[in-house]
């Protein structure tokens, strides 16, 4: 089960990013800002799973690692809303206007 709640994870992330770019920083510069976005994605993939077989290696468990994921998930939680609060003068300079609804 768990797999799967991953696996769709990865794939809302894939179908909302590149509108999620558009919206946020505009349409000219969506392409090279979402390519950023995909290398980051992929460079966290890789020292991931080694990190933490390091961990169940050093601990024998994989509690110290899922604990520092979780701290990992809080702190991102905290980003969308952080940037939900753009600064007036970004939006006033010409840059793009997101919609919010309540």
């Amino acid at each position: 089960m768990a797999v799967a709640v991953i696996g769709l994870c990865y794939g809302g992330g894939f179908g909302t990013m590149p509108s999620f770019t558009a919206d946020f920083f505009g349409p000219k510069y969506m392409g090279g800002i979402y390519g950023w976005m995909l290398l980051a994605w992929g460079a966290a993939a890789s020292p991931s799973p080694i990190l933490i077989a390091h961990v169940r290696q050093t601990t024998g468990e994989y509690g110290t690692a899922i604990e520092v994921i979780a701290v990992v998930m809080l702190v991102s939680v905290a980003l969308p809303l952080l940037a939900r609060y753009r600064p007036a003068k970004a939006l006033a300079a010409g840059g793009p206007a997101i919609k919010r609804t309540a």
